[in-house]
């Protein structure tokens, strides 16, 4: 047996214990009831498995602009001379507060609360475009930029994908995902406006789920 064989056959070993392992977890499907670990997210895998990457941290409210809104998040972590001292988390998907959602809006320091969580997850979020920061709609989170600035997204809970919601994209999304919402929301008065209703409809016949 050659040396690239018999790594072959190590790696599909244990590639079938950790199959093996996932298949074995106990999921639970998602309601108003489930209750996920307070932390940090640092990417969509964290949070689709309930699963915060940083488990203890600090949720520092801060002061942008005059205006509340920004928050830092800290926590403990060792140097490279291994002393402990303070971390601030830059970068994330998102993060858990009292069994509460928030995920990034893209700007350092900004992250909108999810009202709307399920097989396709509400949020709003920065659209990038380059214009003179201001603050605006202190509630229920604040954001700093014009209203141009920002959009909603929809986060698809199976793929990880995100796109804008507006008529035209969710209408091509339930065309390929639910032929029967698609019909009822093309056939449907003030169709641009319905949306909203057509979303939280997939959402309760598209249940998702976390491990126990």
């Amino acid at each position: 047996m050659t040396r690239l064989t018999t790594i072959s056959c190590i790696l599909f070993f244990f590639t079938g214990i950790l199959q093996a392992q996932n298949d074995s977890i106990e999921r639970v499907p998602y309601s108003k009831d489930f209750v996920f670990h307070d932390g940090i997210y640092l990417n969509f895998t964290e949070f689709k498995n309930n699963n915060p990457g940083i488990r203890h941290y600090e949720l520092i409210n801060d002061d942008a602009y005059g205006e509340p809104g920004r928050v830092i998040l800290r926590y403990s972590c060792i140097d490279t001379a291994g002393a402990a001292r303070n971390c601030i988390v830059k970068d994330c998907f998102g993060y858990c507060n009292k069994n509460v959602i928030h995920i990034s809006q893209g700007f350092y320091g900004y992250y909108y609360r999810v009202f709307i969580l399920g097989a396709l997850t509400h949020y709003v979020a920065f659209s990038g475009m380059n214009q003179a920061p201001q603050m605006f709609a202190t509630q229920p989170v604040a954001y700093v930029g014009t209203s141009n600035d920002y959009r909603e997204y929809i986060l698809n809970f199976e793929s990880g994908e995100t796109f804008i919601f507006n008529y035209k994209n969710f209408s091509s999304f339930l065309k390929t995902h639910d032929a029967g919402l698609y019909e009822r929301l093309k056939n449907s008065k003030k169709k641009r406006k319905m949306i909203y209703f057509y979303l939280l409809e997939y959402n309760k016949t598209h249940i998702i789920s976390f491990p126990e």
